[in-house]
Order: C-alpha cells, then sequence, then structure tokens
C-alpha cells in the first residue's frame, strides 16, 4: 500500500510502501505466444496473481504494489473469484522506487 505523501517545501513526493502482510498466491504468468505477439509493442510481464479471499485480500486496489521474487508488480486490476472464495489480481512488473 503506498505511504503518507510527505512535502520537502518545494514538492510533494510519494510516501515509502507500508508493507501490509504476506499472503501465499498462486502466479500465472502469460503465455510464451502471448509474450511473442506484444513483444513489438511495449515491454511488459503481465501476471496474475490468485489468492484467498481474506480481509486484507478484498482491500487490495490499484494503487497497491505487490512484492514478489525480488520484483515489484503494479497492480492493473482486482476481482473476485467466485462468492469471495478469492481474489484476482492482475499485474504488470515496473519499476520498484
Amino acid at each position: 500500500k503506498p505511504g503518507a505523501p510527505f512535502d520537502d517545501g518545494a514538492t510533494t513526493h510519494p510516501g515509502t510502501p507500508e508493507n501490509m502482510g504476506t499472503r501465499k498466491a498462486a502466479l500465472i504468468t502469460a503465455r510464451p505466444r502471448e509474450i511473442f505477439e506484444n513483444s513489438g509493442v511495449e515491454v511488459e510481464r503481465p501476471v496474475v496473481f490468485e489468492g484467498r479471499g481474506d480481509t486484507l485480500a478484498r482491500q487490495i486496489d490499484e494503487t497497491w504494489t505487490i512484492a514478489y521474487d525480488g520484483s515489484a508488480y503494479n497492480i492493473r486490476a482486482v476481482s473476485e473469484i467466485g462468492r469471495r472464495d478469492g481474489v484476482r489480481i492482475e499485474a504488470v512488473a515496473g519499476d520498484e522506487e
């Protein structure tokens, strides 16, 4: 979750990301064909995380970032799986700031 922004007197800077917790999730990467088709457009590594739908998972939105295996992923979309059985998070690899 993004931290509170701070003002240094000249500009406002984004706050330090706040660790909200650790959860187990399945990581689903794009098929090699999809990556090849998109390689001429822009280099993005689309991934999908699927996990349990607990109280923390239901708070996740597009302003959050996922840290996984040394990489940061910017969340593009969040949706529920079934009747609150889980959460599906679509993300792309981004710069860790």
